[in-house]
């Protein structure tokens, strides 16, 4: 009898790694192929294998079938602290749990007297940071042009001028800020850094508009444009955010366009 054990594909460090063969520890050997075990089994006989392993820092994890063969019984859990995505053609779970608002996802795949070739294959698309920070940087890009078209809507539904030139500097106060949040991750937590830049962004904005009006006016378009960067340092739940801060927006200006201006008097 002959035993394979395929490890995860495209991984890096393993540790903690052991093989173990009823009650009998193995050492690693060549890892080409995955772990093997060749040994007679006498009629009747049980072999129970173990294999435990730690893999950590991977944006993906396979269990890779390689060929259209049967299952008898194959009994797979996963859990992971952040939520999975699956590979194009992967043999999605039987059953999966996932937490209320983030926090470990559990998936298993049970299948009983199965033919199948598809490969177990997860992605864990919440993991590298420097892509985390690509979709910021490219979404502070379209906040700032949002934030503008947002700030003329503002304007129009309740019938205020807007002088272009303080829209234009509130608009590149807004993206030093943005800028300061992106040096600031090389020395904090990248969610703190990203808000303090928002942060400092739409206070310098508010600071170079002229008059209080003014200020009033622009700072929900100011502060949605601030606020959408950081949607995508949710975890997983930057669909949910961002649906929800267009619903805010629309709200508002449909109560601005609505608003009706109350009773003139004039004197003859």
């Amino acid at each position: 009898m002959r035993f394979t054990f395929p490890l995860p594909q495209g991984s890096g460090t393993l540790s903690g790694f052991a093989l173990v063969v009823n009650g009998v520890p193995l050492r690693p050997g060549a890892q080409d192929s995955g772990q093997s075990w060749e040994g007679e089994v006498p009629a009747r006989g049980s072999v129970t294998v173990q294999v435990r392993y730690r893999h950590q820092g991977a944006r993906s994890w396979s269990y890779v079938l390689s060929r259209r063969e049967a299952l008898r019984d194959f009994d797979l859990t996963l859990n992971a602290d952040r939520p999975a995505k699956f590979q194009r053609y992967a043999l999605f779970p039987t059953s999966q749990t996932r937490a209320a608002l983030g926090g470990q996802t559990t998936l298993r795949w049970h299948l009983t007297d199965a033919i199948t070739a598809q490969d177990v294959a997860v992605v864990f698309t919440g993991g590298n940071l420097r892509e985390t920070l690509r979709k910021v940087h490219v979404a502070q890009a379209v906040a700032l042009s949002l934030s503008a078209l947002l700030a003329l809507a503002w304007a129009q539904s309740r019938r205020r001028p807007l002088p272009p030139l303080a829209l234009a500097g509130a608009l590149l106060a807004l993206g030093l800020g943005f800028t300061l949040g992106g040096v600031l991750t090389a020395y904090l937590p990248p969610l703190l850094a990203e808000a303090l830049g928002a942060a400092a962004g739409l206070g310098l904005a508010l600071l170079v508009l002229p008059g209080a009006p003014l200020r009033r006016l622009l700072l929900a378009p100011l502060a949605l444009g601030a606020a959408l960067p950081l949607t995508f340092l949710s975890g997983g739940h930057a669909g949910l955010l961002l649906s929800l801060l267009a619903v805010a927006a629309l709200l508002a200006l449909s109560r601005g366009r609505w608003r009706t201006p109350g009773p003139t008097a004039s004197a003859a």
